[in-house]
């Protein structure tokens, strides 16, 4: 078994206990995984429409809007912002997501597109140079609570443009 494996089960156990003390106690059945001899696939989500970008022939390719599930639950927030501090996205990001070896995630300012569907992607997929990929061992759902809470993050009305 090698250390990421082990990284990987441990992270996986920390969000299920996260979710489970968030859940009053109770089981969450969106973060439960298949015993080990039950193989499951892993189902890809498709691609958020990015409307900003310029595409050869002026065709964007093939995707599906995606919609957050949790956009209009008031829990979800305080939930999101409980999984930023669990999956330790603080200690890149920063407290508050105001930025630290990654990018600030509070200023509104986006690489890589701010709409829920593309900070959904960037977390499921991750992105070059040292965004890691949350897809293969984070539910969905759980994904979603995280953009939920960076969708609540209000940019500076002053930010500052250099770091000091």
């Amino acid at each position: 078994m090698d250390l990421r494996s082990v990284a990987r089960g441990l992270s996986a156990a920390l969000l299920f206990t996260t979710m489970v003390c968030l859940n009053g106690g109770e089981s969450v059945s969106m973060l439960h995984a298949a015993p080990p001899e039950q193989k499951e696939p892993v189902s890809v989500p498709p691609k958020a429409l990015h409307k900003k970008h310029v595409f050869a022939g002026k065709t964007p390719p093939p995707s599906m809007a995606r919609e957050n599930p949790f956009a209009s639950d008031p829990t979800a927030v305080t939930s999101g912002k409980q999984l930023f501090s669990a999956m330790h996205c603080d200690g890149c990001h920063g407290a508050g997501g105001a930025g630290a070896v990654g990018p600030n995630l509070a200023d509104g300012r986006w690489r890589y597109g701010g709409s829920g569907a593309e900070l959904f992607e960037s977390i499921y997929a991750g992105r070059a140079n040292g965004m890691p990929a949350y897809g293969g061992t984070t539910a969905p759902d759980a994904i979603w609570l995280l953009v939920r809470y960076l969708e609540s993050l209000t940019p500076a009305t002053d930010p500052a443009t250099a770091a000091y």
